[in-house]
């Protein structure tokens, strides 16, 4: 079960021999973290730009070689497999069981607490497009990558930018690719679980009657937070990411599906990272108006983790099996064959 906290502030951070660039914090393992990813990201930028270069050729040609893009999608997640290998930082998956089959359209939905969070979830062997911030189009190379894979790019104050990138969510929904969204909106500047924006990922599940599965990520806001320049640790075994149950949207009305998801979120957060009373507060009083059978099912659940749970936390909801990130299966999945099916994404 959730439990909430009172206080806002977050776990201490090693900080230990801690300088500062630009009032962000950096370490010695920080600057060994430059140094290596700077050496992979020079053959990260060397792909992207052959790779990109091939498939805008044969576009203008009109054979479309890859038209959801999973060759970029694939240097994008080696590039994140070798970076993250080389600091020792691998996530764990917990209960991969839980994943979908990779031709499952879905909607992914996860709390966002770090930068860290991109390279962690794009170890799930699993296709998906990212709904990005208009922001990281300027981080060299990173921005790069996101124009060549058609992921979705937002400008969250701009009205126009918002509907834009509904309908291409819509598109890429259709095409049966699934999405990977951060309903917070934006990072966690303490590391806690806060509430899911209204619309976006939830409106999508509804209008299109697709699964959410909710993905915990644990470990990075330690790792990185949002007042760090580059990681303070390695994290290996303590990045985890919890896939839970997929929720259909059968039964639930937007608000319903929204809370329901950020409970189902939350329940596998540490301590340190889950809500403020106020904002568990609000979630219960939604929880509280879900159809009596949704109601009594969700609170025979909680119950029954708590009854089962080791830790007061009330998490596994069972004995949760674990799998380390095989590099074989993230190479093989992208696999595509020639086809002349359209682009996802239609940016002319």
């Amino acid at each position: 079960m959730l439990q909430a906290n009172t206080t806002d502030s977050s776990a201490d951070v090693e900080m230990n021999g801690l300088f500062s660039i630009g009032g962000l914090s950096v370490n010695a393992f920080g600057v060994l973290y430059f140094i290596e990813t700077l050496f992979w990201s020079i053959w990260w930028a060397l792909g992207l730009l052959v790779c990109g270069g091939v498939l805008e050729l044969s576009d203008r040609a009109g054979l479309t070689l890859d038209p959801a893009r999973r060759s970029i999608d694939a240097l994008n997640r080696l590039w994140g497999f070798f970076m993250l290998t080389t600091i020792n930082s691998m996530p764990v998956i917990v209960n991969p069981e839980n994943l979908p089959p990779n031709n499952e359209t879905c909607v992914y939905v996860a709390n966002h607490a770090s930068w860290m969070d991109i390279p962690a979830v794009g170890m799930l062997p699993r296709f998906y497009k990212f709904v990005a911030k208009a922001e990281l189009l300027k981080v060299p190379i990173l921005g790069l990558s996101i124009m060549l894979s058609d992921q979705v790019i937002l400008e969250r104050d701009d009205k126009r930018s918002q509907i834009k990138a509904y309908r291409q969510c819509q598109q890429i929904l259709k095409t049966g690719y699934p999405l990977f969204v951060f309903p917070e909106g934006t990072r966690s500047r303490d590391g806690r679980l806060k509430p899911f924006g209204k619309g976006g990922a939830f409106k999508l599940a509804q209008q299109m009657n697709l699964p959410v599965v909710p993905v915990t990520i644990e470990g990075t806001h330690a790792m990185m937070p949002p007042t760090a320049l580059v990681p303070l640790k390695p994290a290996a075994g303590t990045v985890k990411l919890h896939i839970h149950p997929k929720i259909h949207p059968t039964g639930f009305t937007e608000d319903q599906l929204r809370e329901y998801v950020w409970r189902q979120i939350g329940s596998a957060l540490p301590e340190s990272q889950q809500p403020l009373k106020d904002d568990l507060d609000t979630n219960e009083a939604v929880i509280q108006t879900l159809p009596t059978q949704r109601h009594d099912k969700f609170s025979a659940d909680h119950a029954a983790a708590d009854a089962a749970a080791a830790d007061k936390w009330g998490y596994p909801r069972r004995p949760a099996r674990t799998e380390r990130v095989r590099f074989s299966e993230l190479l093989f999945m992208f696999r595509q064959p020639v086809t002349k099916n359209p682009r996802l994404i239609n940016r002319k």
